[in-house]
């Protein structure tokens, strides 16, 4: 399944086209739901692409998008792929979201699974207003927050057991547009032996950090990138080859002592991109 979530200034768009790899998909703006905010609409494309990927197989397939409206302004939020493999050893229970979420400051909205999840992990496409926004996810038993950011970004985590999901937007308003957008959002649970990363600050200073990189999963890790960011800027980037089940890696990253610091480790598995990240502030 391909989905394409875009903000429009308004619903009468009509002249656009789509094509998957030369493929046409539509030549016409016909979004499954649009939502209203505060710069216009937030509209969502869902489309069924399984005949076109089974009769043209290949390893990179390309998204084009032709819009000659230069009056009416289009922002591409989301591009993305819903794909399922087959695999007897593997069993998977997903809940994937098919309308955007568009949450004001003070709002919150409640997803109820149709089923529990043991060990649950969330992928989400979100767009934050303002760096002084925050998204709250909260579950049974996990309540994470999502903040310092401005623009688009792709974010995962584990949400360990849930039945129902609240997402809640936190935030004072005074910036526009004032919606936090949830573009894309699964929520999946899956048996797949797989790496787990987690990073923990052993020493700090003003200027640099060693960090400890823990592999707590139960498969190998390989190309885990760390990186550091203060202010939206690169302070420093490790690459470690490959870190085994069980396995701890120690390095030492500089730090920007005038700005909260952003460690964020980087790793892939299965074609799935997993990110986990730590806060601090140099004393």
């Amino acid at each position: 399944m391909l989905d394409i979530v875009v903000s429009v200034r308004s619903s009468s768009v009509r002249k656009w086209k789509i094509e998957l790899s030369d493929v046409v998909l539509t030549r016409e703006f016909k979004p499954q739901v649009c939502k209203k905010y505060s710069n216009g609409y937030v509209c969502k494309i869902l489309f069924d692409v399984t005949p076109i990927v089974k009769s043209k197989p290949l390893t990179k397939y390309r998204v084009s998008i032709f819009y000659p409206e230069m009056n009416s302004e289009i922002s591409l939020l989301h591009v993305g792929f819903l794909t399922l493999v087959s695999d007897e050893k593997v069993r998977t229970k997903y809940i994937y979201l098919n309308e955007p979420l568009v949450l004001g400051p003070g709002e919150k909205t409640s997803i109820g699974l149709p089923f529990m999840l043991k060990e649950a992990y969330i992928k989400m496409t979100l767009t934050f207003p303002h760096s002084s926004a925050q998204l709250v996810l909260t579950s049974n038993h996990a309540k994470i927050e999502i903040s310092g950011y401005q623009g688009s970004l792709e974010y995962m985590n584990s949400i360990k057991d849930v039945q129902t999901l609240v997402i809640s937007h936190i935030g004072s308003g005074a910036y526009l547009p004032k919606e936090v957008i949830v573009s894309s959002l699964l929520i999946y649970e899956t048996n797949v032996p797989r790496p787990n990363i987690d990073i923990s600050i052993k020493k700090l200073n003003s200027n640099k950090a060693e960090i400890v990189v823990e592999n707590n999963g139960n498969n190998i890790a390989t190309n885990v990138i760390v990186v550091n960011v203060a202010v939206g800027t690169v302070v420093d980037r490790k690459v470690i080859e490959q870190i085994k089940a069980g396995e701890k890696k120690n390095i030492t990253m500089k730090m920007n002592p005038d700005h909260l610091n952003i460690i964020r480790a980087i790793w892939r598995f299965k074609d799935n991109t997993y990110i986990v990240e730590k806060k601090i502030r140099p004393s």
